[in-house]
């Protein structure tokens, strides 16, 4: 998308559900929306790797 900051998404609110959190974003300052993540897969996305 274009934009004043184009290709660049800001999150600017998380709001956990269980086992989910919504996330909430702007991108390139004309658009605005809601993605539902699952936390166990963002939390193990945030381990060091093994061995590391």
């Amino acid at each position: 998308t274009q934009g004043f900051v184009p290709n660049v998404v800001f999150p600017t609110g998380i709001v956990p559900r269980g086992d989910s959190l919504w996330v909430y974003y702007g991108a390139a300052d004309e658009s605005c929306g809601v993605v539902e993540l699952s936390l166990p897969e963002v939390l193990e996305a945030c381990r060091p790797p093994a061995g590391g």
